[in-house]
């Protein structure tokens, strides 16, 4: 103790105090008493309005981040991303091995040791942070394993059904001059077309079987695949949803799609939307085409020419087949001589997955999911052999998500496996009505024929 003549002194008014023989027990209790109450004279003041840590904090210049904010947040730093990538182990395992303590797992101990290797403390009631979701890390693979998605605008919405309010094309200003008299001339009203969109989210997902014998080891082996399976899966099916859907009945628009489950039929996609809006589609084989009947980028200007003047040449991105990107990149001396490859975008370069190059400023991107077996009329049969161009304006779509990648498993007694299910809930829609003429936001090229 700092003041020990104070403490000296407590203990004596104690002993005198004491009716009982003076003893080493009455002595030690005595001391312990003095040097309790000297511990709560000693203990900070902690405010009243201080918040409630329920999780692992780190404190950096005065301010508290709880852990799970720091998973779910992307970062650069090699440190953080290694605690994010345990993260994800640690909640895998959680859901891979239903009613084993989660914390008993060498690989809950590390993530630990990670979390405290970042300076980060464990709260006053000694919680360990648990996983409860999966880390940023796994967003940005998914990112990387989808295009169209990516280039779309992103929102996340609190629930579903969501009510949002759109608006239209805005009306232009007016001339004002100055007012002199009184009462003074009101400024004219110019108000924008309004509207509201209502998201309803829904739920894609995949299941993938884990056998009841896994151990932590072995489970810790195959969970990186089953990590790659979920995230690779449902990027997947938000790319070909995008692009391909069609929810407006019992019937897909492509034959190709027969199953009642099918992804495809989550929500109306790009070719969907630019096909109920009739001027949005283009014929390419329409326009006497070169000797080599390749789609040129003739077709190209006329396909971006069925969208609305409102549609802003900077905010466009095409996408195309592999098939149509080779055969662009095959044909650009004499078919496509407006078209540069990224190496000489320069500043004009931006960053997304699949970026072949540009035409007119227009980003080209290269989707698998863009189909090389079109019938002539535009719609997927299987048997054709062309391909398609979409052309939308990236700001005019919007990836809503409710509930990010999610994992749980069912018990399944019988085949002696664990079922794990990956879920994700979102819903894809455009900002304003494709069918105003005013408001064409995409438009689809069929029959570009391939001549690779």
């Amino acid at each position: 103790m700092d003041n020990l003549e104070a403490l000296i002194g407590q203990l004596t008014e104690a002993v005198k105090a004491s009716s009982a023989a003076i003893s080493p027990d009455a002595i030690t209790a005595a001391v312990e008493k003095a040097m309790a109450a000297e511990r709560v004279k000693s203990a900070p003041i902690v405010p009243t309005d201080a918040p409630t840590l329920s999780d692992i904090t780190t404190k950096s210049e005065g301010y508290c981040v709880s852990v799970k904010s720091l998973m779910e947040e992307p970062s650069a730093d090699a440190r953080v991303r290694e605690a994010q990538r345990l993260n994800d182990r640690v909640y895998m395992l959680k859901a891979l091995m239903p009613g084993v303590d989660v914390r008993k797992l060498r690989s809950f101990g590390e993530l630990q040791a990670r979390i405290k290797g970042l300076g980060i403390a464990v709260d006053g009631a000694g919680a360990d942070f648990v996983p409860d979701s999966f880390s940023s890390t796994l967003v940005e693979e998914m990112q990387l394993d989808r295009k169209i998605p990516g280039l779309v605008q992103q929102r996340t919405i609190p629930r579903s059904p969501y009510k949002s309010p759109v608006s239209g094309v805005a009306g232009l200003p007016y001339l004002i001059s100055e007012q002199t008299g009184d009462p003074a001339t009101r400024i004219p009203v110019s108000t924008p077309t309004t509207d509201d969109q209502t998201y309803t989210a829904k739920v894609i997902g995949l299941r993938v079987p884990i056998s009841f014998e896994f151990d932590e080891d072995s489970i810790v082996s195959s969970e990186e695949y089953v990590r790659a399976q979920i995230a690779q899966t449902i990027a997947n099916g938000l790319e070909t949803m995008i692009l391909n859907g069609d929810a407006s009945g019992a019937t897909h628009r492509d034959t190709v799609v027969t199953a009642a489950n099918d992804c495809r039929r989550t929500w109306d996609g790009l070719r969907y939307l630019a096909h109920v809006a009739t001027a949005c589609e283009y014929d390419c084989a329409t326009v006497s085409a070169p000797a080599t009947a390749a789609f040129e980028e003739g077709d190209f200007v006329r396909t971006m020419g069925k969208l609305s003047e409102n549609a802003r040449l900077d905010d466009l991105v095409a996408v195309v087949s592999k098939r149509g990107a080779l055969t662009i990149a095959a044909n650009a001396a004499s078919l496509w001589p407006s078209f540069i490859t990224m190496d000489k975008a320069g500043s004009q370069a931006i960053n997304v997955n699949g970026l072949l190059g540009y035409a007119f400023g227009v980003p080209i991107v290269v989707s698998s999911y863009m189909s090389n077996t079109l019938h002539t009329d535009g719609t997927d049969t299987g048997l054709g052999s062309t391909s398609g161009l979409m052309i939308f304006a990236r700001n005019a779509f919007v990836l809503a998500t409710l509930r990010g990648v999610t994992i749980e498993t069912v018990r399944d007694v019988e085949s002696q496996q664990f079922r794990v299910v990956g879920t994700y809930r979102a819903d894809f829609k455009p900002l304003v009505q494709q069918a105003a003429a005013a408001h064409r936001m995409c438009a689809f090229g069929y029959k570009v024929a391939l001549t690779v």
